[in-house]
């Protein structure tokens, strides 16, 4: 019996070999998968083996990074502004020098941590920028809820770097 389905296996063209596997692997699936799936990124493994989960996982966690450096960029700028009033305020009530002095060295921390932020933001985004390339050509599909939160992102960090050079 084995050796009568390996001559028929034989005779078959290696493409419909790999078509009937195809179709077995997503029978397969659809049983795995049920009415309702666990999370869209093991739907999307699943449905595209070749893309690997380190590499979804891999744009979440830039994409978060990118999101995380965006808020302390805005942080820092918050506090630059403060610390700024702060210390113009101390200048007009004419408070002690020494006392003005650490305050011009606490808004000169601040603003030193702009640089330094917007550096870790263009390193960041170039990852980003990088992992969504190679996902989108191993896809060759262009949706899902990961892709697109990461092309928001990008949008808006693009966005950022134009009004900040402007």
């Amino acid at each position: 019996m084995n050796d009568l389905v390996e001559t028929q296996q034989l005779k078959k063209p290696e493409v419909q070999i790999q078509k009937e596997e195809e179709e077995q692997r997503r029978k397969k699936l659809r049983k795995d998968i049920g009415p309702a799936s666990s999370s869209p990124l093991k739907v999307l493994h699943l449905l595209h083996p070749k893309v690997s989960m380190a590499t979804l996982r891999n744009l979440k966690i830039k994409t978060g990074t990118c999101k995380r450096i965006v808020k302390e960029l805005h942080s820092y700028e918050k506090e630059v502004e403060r610390e700024a009033a702060k210390t113009a305020d101390m200048k007009e009530k004419g408070a002690d020098p020494y006392d003005l002095k650490q305050q011009e060295n606490v808004l000169a921390e601040s603003r030193m941590m702009l640089p330094d932020c917007q550096k870790r933001l263009e390193a960041s985004l170039a990852d980003l920028k990088g992992i969504l390339a190679e996902l989108e050509e191993e896809l060759n599909q262009k949706e899902g809820p990961e892709i697109e939160e990461a092309r928001t992102i990008i949008g808006e960090v693009d966005k950022l770097f134009q009004t900040t050079e402007a």
